[in-house]
């Protein structure tokens, strides 16, 4: 309000002395987040907001600089193999993960055996990372991301670039909510807007963050024409739809699961793993 008032110049203070004061304490604190966009720009931080890539998704980091909050993506990677270590999570392998992350990728980990373990060995391993990510990573606002980013790498399902993914998932597959959603989608679009924006770009995030939403004018407008999306989700299935433009599957009496679906897909590569251990174990090669 001081600042504000300064703006104004006397005693009565409009809105647009409001955004004014808060258009300049962005410039003076928002030194960091024009250079992150000038790395993306440039290359040296490497993301990618079109195409479908498999084993490859769009999170969203929040960064806490100055007393100036921004949001920007960060690309999470998935490789998997044959073996028993299971899923890893390559942050805290190194010991730059904190308990809450940790935590998630243990929910994930309990889901993945929920819904696949029940009829065949987990023989797989799985390492998980954020690429050029080099402090500490905490929270379990990117579960959703990680565990879509493993069902890719299982299934070969090709995840949409375009879209980046925020949101918490419990072992039951239900999406709950994060915090600096706001800063989340507006670091995107930033992104997207610098690479080109394509009208098919947005955000996947909770439906319970709905109503957290208030942001900038800029970003609304471009909602509003169609240039950019926000997608509110409250499943693993609405977000597999989306990002993976698949089905999930849902499981017979069997314990099978549809052929073509990305869960389908993800036991016939873990029965492979399977086979491939078993023969190991026997002193066997498995056949090429």
């Amino acid at each position: 309000l001081r600042e504000a008032a300064c703006e104004s110049g006397n005693e009565l203070v409009h809105g647009r002395h409001v955004w004014a004061a808060l258009d300049a304490r962005r410039l003076r604190a928002g030194l960091a987040e024009r250079r992150t966009l000038e790395l993306i720009e440039r290359g040296v931080v490497r993301v990618q907001t079109r195409g479908s890539v498999v084993g490859l998704v769009n999170a969203l980091v929040v960064y806490h600089v100055g007393g100036h909050d921004f949001g920007r993506p960060m690309r999470v990677t998935a490789t998997v193999g044959a073996g028993r270590s299971g899923i890893a999570s390559v942050e805290r392998v190194v010991g730059l993960s904190g308990k809450s992350h940790d935590k998630g990728m243990q929910i994930l980990t309990g889901w993945l055996r929920e819904r696949l373990g029940r009829t065949r060995t987990l023989a797989v391993a799985a390492a998980v990372a954020f690429e050029q990510s080099y402090g500490r990573v905490d929270g379990d606002s990117a579960t959703l991301t990680e565990l879509l980013v493993v069902l890719s790498a299982l299934s070969g399902v090709a995840l949409d670039q375009g879209v980046a993914v925020t949101g918490s998932i419990n072992q039951l597959g239900e999406i709950q909510s994060v915090g600096g959603v706001n800063e989340k989608i507006e670091g995107f679009y930033a992104t997207c807007k610098l690479q080109g924006l394509t009208g098919s770009q947005g955000v996947c995030i909770p439906d319970t963050n709905v109503p957290d939403l208030c942001l900038d004018d800029e970003v609304v407008e471009a909602c509003a024409r169609g240039e950019f999306h926000v997608w509110p989700v409250a499943s693993l299935e609405e977000a597999v739809a989306l990002v993976a433009q698949a089905d999930l599957g849902a499981a017979d009496e069997q314990g099978r699961y549809p052929a073509g679906s990305v869960l389908g897909r993800a036991g016939a590569t873990l029965d492979q793993f399977q086979r491939v251990v078993r023969l190991q174990g026997k002193g066997e090669r498995p056949p090429s």
